[in-house]
């Protein structure tokens, strides 16, 4: 996935997805500083289990700036990580 460094990130929970684990956000140490989008949310779904049932729905923005998942990012000792999934309107 990456380097070996950990880091330490809060995580962001919205929508279903706040409903699903009734918390706005979580605190992570995750084991690497460098990843895409798409294996980072991958290695999310093991400490948020039930997060693998929205995967396919799913956007992710760090420090408010939307994500591509097939892009490389990096992640910093307090960034925020938003989880999004579809939003909805009418």
């Amino acid at each position: 996935m990456g380097s070996e460094e950990q880091v330490a990130v809060e995580i962001l929970l919205f929508g279903a997805v706040r409903e699903h684990f009734g918390e706005k956000n979580k605190f992570i140490t995750l084991p690497f500083k460098k990843t895409t989008g798409k294996d980072l949310l991958a290695f999310l779904c093991t400490p948020l289990k039930g997060l693998e049932n929205y995967m396919e729905q799913l956007m992710l923005a760090i420090n408010e700036e939307y994500v591509d998942l097939d892009s490389t990012i990096s992640i910093s000792v307090n960034d925020e990580i938003a989880i999004i999934p579809p939003l909805s309107g009418g």
